[in-house]
């Protein structure tokens, strides 16, 4: 099976997952780590979860890196395979991650449930927003900051002087609000 069409199977199964919760968001190809990763699906509500895919035709010798990367960004992370790729998967990611399996009948399967990410970087969460979304997080902190700083100043500053659920909490209303004026 094609990534698409398994992509289409999980987006349908999570629309019906989470359909309770009005304002979910589902983005596909989510870059994190400043365009050094892509998530297949992430989704966004109260929480910020990664979907990564891997078919048949993958090859896995790219996880590694992405399950580093995806372990500094998601609280919940999960990966969908097709047969082949569950044993090696195993060995491959953090035990916190979910393992999904989808088989020849297009049935999704939950094999291991997806735990809380206590490995989160809050600073590549920051990294998430724009230049002018750091800004105004600071501001409604009331921290005085150099407006022509850079990213990386700003991303400091905030975790500085931010606790991490504060800037979780604004990472995910920034994402939506970006999302939904693209949309």
């Amino acid at each position: 099976m094609r990534d698409p069409k398994i992509r289409q199977i999980l987006k349908s199964r999570l629309t019906y997952q989470y359909s309770h919760i009005s304002d979910t968001i589902f983005w596909d190809e989510f870059e994190i780590r400043n365009g050094l990763a892509r998530i297949d699906l992430a989704v966004i509500n109260g929480s910020l979860l990664g979907y990564e895919i891997k078919s048949r035709q993958d090859n896995l010798t790219r996880l590694p890196r992405q399950v580093d990367y995806y372990n500094s960004t998601f609280e919940k992370i999960n990966i969908i395979v097709e047969t082949p790729h569950i044993e090696p998967v195993f060995k491959i990611v953090s035990s916190h991650w979910g393992i999904w399996q989808i088989n020849e009948s297009e049935e999704l399967s939950v094999i291991r449930e997806a735990k809380q990410n206590d490995s989160i970087n809050y600073a590549a969460v920051a990294a998430l927003l724009k230049k002018e979304e750091m800004v105004k997080l600071l501001c409604i902190n009331q921290i005085k900051v150099r407006k022509n700083g850079s990213r990386d100043y700003f991303i400091s500053t905030i975790i500085e002087n931010t606790e991490p659920e504060k800037i979780g909490n604004y990472v995910r209303a920034a994402l939506k609000s970006r999302f939904n004026s693209s949309s």
